[in-house]
């Protein structure tokens, strides 16, 4: 059987490792500070949810060799009190 390890394992393993999951989290964080989300409108919205567990609204795993999903689909929205543009231009170092 394969398997698949991005950064591999062991004493040998990728020196980027930390860097690459800062970068996620960094990425996820401003996301989440920068815009709102919702489930999408209609059948998408409803897409993996936990219906046959009987939790509707909840979104479920599956534990295969690793794990799989289906679904959540959303849809983001802008927050209006964040300001992107302003907060993405280059500052000058020296001020």
């Amino acid at each position: 059987m394969e398997s698949f390890s991005a950064f591999s394992i062991g004493p040998r393993n990728c020196v980027g490792k930390p860097l690459v999951y800062l970068e996620t989290s960094i990425v996820l964080a401003k996301t989440l500070w920068y815009f709102d989300f919702e489930a999408a409108a209609g059948p998408l919205g409803a897409v993996g949810e936990g219906r046959d567990r009987g939790r509707p609204g909840e979104f479920c795993t599956w534990d295969v060799f690793n794990s799989t999903h289906d679904g959540p689909y959303l849809v983001f929205h802008p927050r209006g009190s964040a300001v992107l543009y302003e907060d993405l231009k280059p500052r000058s170092m020296g001020t």
